[in-house]
């Protein structure tokens, strides 16, 4: 049996396993988590009662005599990992069973919550609401500002908040970290099984086009809770929902006959993984090259994978950045591509989504290289590029006849690309779609912006790895938005958390931090309560530094140097 702070370290762990930095986190323990994590913690590679080895583990370190004491899982380890995670993950998987049970319109009350709390802690049922050592209301906010803070450090997003209200306020934590139930995925797996079947949805989609279709079809859907989380107007939530429904769907054997509960056997199923691509482009001859680029299964410990090529060459998969294997081969960005897999029972094929259109951006973690890939979305006020099918000509005229968007200039691709076009430093100039009628609905949907203002961070002397930079040379800050102005807030993270700023900003206007102390920080745009988009960075102290890589800011010129080479540019 695996302890306390086994399980703490290897939930950590899990979900924070393949994600790019950047990503939007969510706590999101299930029955196929737990499932992973008790095997990833058992010796012989078997758990049996996953269930009973959890239980018994927060129970012997969190309850006592009837209580639960959360003074054994306050603050931090020696290394900055915070105690507390694997009681929230108990916290969030009393949720998950909860919303499990409830009915399609989703309600969960705080007495139902915390009976079902009970229960996972082994304490009585008889008595209602909250657990004795867990009053007053909030103790345990606590842990939840602990574990959003180790996020923030580690340029990871938090997802758990607060709710509106007296009565949800603190039970929205967990409940805010509950995506799908298994009794939606189960639906959902029918309805692609059922649907692929009919010849009516493909086997390679890629996940932009999934959510399109079935947003498309949501008369298919009996659930009204899974409409409802669909429709949603929280784009982060939205988003992570987005990814556990691609991951339903490619677990997917599209040749076996779907059983009911299959999902109760997640160990078992065999996966996919997904590529994207990773464009260059040769300086000098202007040749661009499109490269298979895998990406890192999320939450996932895997072994040793090889890919196997065209000619039966075996290539071995080498970790290139979080969520990113190294690029491998040229290929064409039409997708459809499938290859096999080896190395790991669990995955048998690695695919290239069939794609009509690809939207790529710099390279987060260096801009001036001139390297775009599939890394995510631009943030609004980011140019990128789109490379498509000519015959989305049509769309992308109307787009910019409307003022939504603009691009540079065009660049038709020859050879075995024919048919495909660049269009070079895009970006969406408004908001305003909502009078267009798309005539692809595809590309329509995709370009479409998901939020009303974005923050960036330029200039200074950045530090390897992405996001940190040099005492005394910190960079400048930008709300890029479509309103005149925004809330902004920044915060110092640490044991008070304190914000430095909280106003009313006018955007696109730039805001000097240069002189930050060193530290760890936040900045938030808010709209009432509600995070609009954040974004976290650190400051770097010059003695916290040995010789390490060091980007220039645009501002700056100077380029990539070891920090014994910036120190003699300043000083010169």
């Amino acid at each position: 049996m695996a302890d306390y702070h086994e399980w703490n370290l290897a939930i950590i762990a899990y979900f924070l396993q393949g994600l790019p930095t950047g990503s939007t986190v969510y706590l999101n323990m299930d029955e196929g988590a737990l499932s992973e994590i008790s095997t990833r913690l058992s010796i012989d590679g078997n758990v049996q009662k996953p269930w009973e080895d959890f239980y018994a583990a927060i129970r012997s370190q969190c309850v006592r005599n009837g209580n639960v004491q959360l003074g054994s899982i306050a603050g931090f380890d020696e290394s900055g990992i915070p105690h507390g995670v694997a009681f929230l993950a108990a916290m969030v998987l009393a949720a998950y069973l909860m919303m499990d049970e409830e009915t399609e319109i989703g309600i969960v009350s705080e007495t139902n919550y915390f009976n079902r709390l009970r229960t996972v802690l082994g304490l009585a049922t008889d008595e209602r609401g909250r657990p004795s050592g867990l009053n007053p209301p909030g103790t345990e906010e606590i842990l939840w500002n602990n574990w959003n803070e180790y996020l923030l450090r580690n340029r990871f997003f938090p997802s758990a908040e607060a709710g509106e209200g007296i009565a949800r306020k603190y039970i929205n934590y967990p409940l805010s970290q509950a995506l799908l139930r298994n009794a939606d995925q189960e639906r959902l797996e029918h309805l692609f099984n059922k649907e692929e079947k009919a010849g009516r949805l493909g086997r390679s989609q890629d996940k932009d086009r999934l959510i399109i279709w079935l947003k498309n079809n949501l008369h298919l859907i009996t659930s009204s809770h899974l409409k409802k989380l669909l429709c949603q107007d929280d784009r982060r939530r939205y988003n992570a929902l987005c990814e556990s429904v691609y991951d339903v769907y490619t677990q997917i054997e599209w040749d076996k006959e779907f059983v009911n509960n299959n999902f109760h056997h997640g160990l078992e199923r065999q996966r996919r993984l997904t590529a994207g691509i990773y464009r260059v482009e040769d300086p000098f001859f202007g040749e661009i090259d499109y490269i298979l680029y895998p990406q890192q299964p999320r939450r996932c410990q895997v072994a040793e994978i090889k890919i196997i090529d065209i000619e039966e060459q075996k290539h071995t998969l080498k970790i290139e950045r979080p969520g990113w294997y190294y690029p491998l081969w040229s290929i064409n960005p039409v997708g459809g591509l499938k290859y096999t897999v080896t190395g790991d029972p669990r995955f048998y094929e690695l695919i290239v989504p069939d794609k009509e259109f690809w939207i790529l951006i710099r390279d987060p973690e260096n801009e001036d290289s001139g390297v775009f890939a599939s890394w995510g979305y631009p943030d609004l006020g980011e140019t990128f590029l789109l490379v498509c099918r000519k015959e989305y000509k049509e769309q992308l005229e109307l787009l910019a006849q409307e003022k939504l968007m603009t691009w540079d200039h065009t660049v038709e691709l020859p050879g075995d690309l024919e048919g495909w076009v660049e269009y070079r430093e895009c970006m969406v100039t408004s908001d305003n779609w909502d009078c267009i009628i798309p005539i692809n609905a595809d590309l329509f949907e995709t370009l479409r912006p998901n939020i009303r203002a974005s923050i960036s961070l330029k200039s200074g002397l950045r530090v390897s790895p992405h996001l940190r930079w040099l005492e005394g040379y910190g960079p400048e800050l930008t709300v890029i938005g479509f309103t005149d102005s925004v809330r902004l807030q920044l915060t110092v993270l640490g044991n008070d958390m304190h914000s430095i700023t909280d106003e009313l900003v006018e955007t696109n206007q730039t805001i000097d931090l240069r002189n930050l102390s060193p530290g760890n920080y936040i900045a938030r745009i808010l709209e009432g309560s509600r995070v609009v988009s954040m974004k976290s960075f650190q400051i770097i102290a010059w003695q916290e530094l040995k010789s390490q890589v060091i980007e220039s800011g645009m501002g700056m010129n100077l380029g990539a140097c070891t920090l014994e080479g910036a120190l003699i540019r300043i000083n010169e």
